[in-house]
């Protein structure tokens, strides 16, 4: 087993520049200079600066450090998130924030980072953005001070990213070609997995590498690596599948496992209901990328407790954090190489043998997928049907998809049972399914917080009937 790339111990700091003492400002004094500014200093921990390090903790990927004194609101946390993203995907050289009104201390500065780290590990394509950031907070003499702007660190010239996001999004278009129209959430997962294989050669010399800085580029370890340069670690890899998944809407995470000074990233994704573990990283064992050859499927996937059986000699995938939903399902554990189906330009691979069955669930059985409790109204093999027995109980919006997979097989949203909002903090539905009637959501929002429902636009009139108050059992708002 080849080398892989470290992942050198990281924990969150805070670094004052500035001694003196806190003190209270508007954010129009701070921008007018009236009041005392002071920076401090931070670091990210983010899987692309090739010093993640997991809190075990966390269910969700990304680190959660920020310690528990922290002040920052719901509202200012999701405003905080807004400015954050929207200015790294902008590359701004500062994030103005001095409107959220944010108070400064140590604990709020580590929130903030603990933020930032979790939108540049969930959003790939923010592959120039560099693990530290600065940020400014000021204010009068003897009270509160606030967070001004927060200015985030790149991995490359300001000038060349524009050109780098070009060619990253015209790569992630080439990989994207290679998925089959109306492929299924498998085969989808399987196309990203021949394209990233069959591009890529693993960089034993950035693996090697004391550090990205001593390397001397910091691509291997992010998803621009991957598409555009075709030589990364394991994070890259890690990060370019996640780039592809979010494309296609599949939900796509990623776990760490450290062995001494080494360390190891892999995928996991949601197929159906059900978590697997996917290492692309593993997968490619070709010398030099060949887009020809048959991929290597060894560890594509497969099942939480196929993966411990099988480490390597490495040692790696024998534990992991964070440790999330547990990837019970081993339906392919036994698949070899031979039984995938390959892709190429364009898609159109038959699959070389039938999967297994999709077994779905027995009419009257209930199933929780996303939050959402559904119940099988129909498990037969033309039209599997399922109504939504019971909402998400904390989410304040709620969405009613069209189909929904249950053990492997896709069903139909046909209902809306009654009552089934009325335990949830929902305000606002979203229905994305067009094949709802009068008889399937009768008191359907009936003792509900329910007070805005989305209807698809070709349903908008059918809708605003059968959602009327009479039927659902609440006046709602349809738009």
């Amino acid at each position: 087993m080849r080398h892989r790339s470290k992942l050198v111990s990281l924990f969150m700091t805070i670094v004052l520049v500035a001694g003196l003492a806190p003190t209270p400002a508007l954010a129009q004094s701070l921008q007018a200079g009236a009041q005392p500014v002071f920076e401090g200093q931070g670091t990210l921990n983010i899987l692309q600066s090739g010093s993640y390090r997991p809190d075990p903790a966390d269910a969700a990927g990304t680190a959660s450090l920020a310690p528990q004194a922290a002040t920052i609101t719901a509202a200012q946390e999701k405003s905080l998130k807004k400015s954050l993203l929207t200015g790294l995907q902008n590359v701004s050289k500062s994030i103005d924030i001095s409107n959220l009104n944010i108070p400064y201390s140590k604990a709020n500065a580590s929130a903030i980072g603990d933020i930032m780290s979790d939108i540049v590990n969930q959003n790939p394509d923010l592959f120039y953005t560099r693990g530290a950031f600065s940020f400014n907070y000021g204010g009068s003499v003897g009270a509160t001070m606030y967070f001004m702007k927060i200015t985030p660190a790149y991995s490359y010239e300001a000038s060349a990213i524009p050109k780098m996001k070009t060619k990253y999004e015209a790569a992630l278009s080439d990989l994207l070609s290679w998925v089959p129209a109306g492929a299924s959430e498998v085969e989808r997962a399987k196309a990203v997995h021949d394209w990233i294989v069959r591009h890529c050669n693993y960089n034993d010399a950035a693996a090697d590498a004391p550090s990205p800085d001593a390397y001397g580029s910091m691509s291997p370890w992010n998803a621009y690596g991957v598409l555009v340069e075709h030589a990364p670690v394991c994070e890259g890899y890690t990060l370019a599948f996640i780039a592809a998944m979010n494309r296609l809407d599949i939900d796509c995470t990623f776990v760490s496992q450290s062995i001494g000074a080494d360390g190891h990233a892999w995928n996991r994704a949601r197929i159906g209901s059900s978590w697997f573990n996917i290492d692309v990283t593993w997968d490619d064992n070709y010398t030099d990328p060949d887009p020809t050859a048959t991929p290597d499927t060894t560890y594509f996937l497969k099942s939480d407790t196929w993966f411990k059986a099988h480490p390597g000699s490495s040692g790696f995938h024998t534990s992991w954090a964070p440790a999330g939903v547990a990837g019970a399902d081993t339906r392919y554990d036994q698949y070899e190489q031979q039984d995938w189906p390959v892709y190429s330009a364009p898609a159109a691979s038959p699959w070389l043998v039938d999967l297994p069955a999709a077994t779905g669930l027995a009419k009257g059985k209930t199933q929780v997928v996303s939050g959402t409790t559904y119940k099988v109204t129909s498990n037969s093999a033309k039209n599997p049907t399922v109504t939504v027995k019971k909402a998400p109980a904390n989410k304040k919006s709620v969405t009613v998809p069209a189909t929904v997979a249950i053990n492997g097989k896709q069903y139909a949203v046909t209902g809306i049972a009654g009552s089934a909002f009325a335990k949830s903090a929902a305000t606002t539905v979203t229905v994305k399914t067009k094949s709802l009637t009068k008889a399937t959501v009768t008191n359907c929002f009936k003792n509900s917080k329910v007070a805005t429902v989305k209807a698809p636009k070709a349903k908008l009139s059918a809708y605003k009937t059968i959602f009327a108050k009479s039927n659902s059992g609440k006046k709602v708002a349809i738009k």
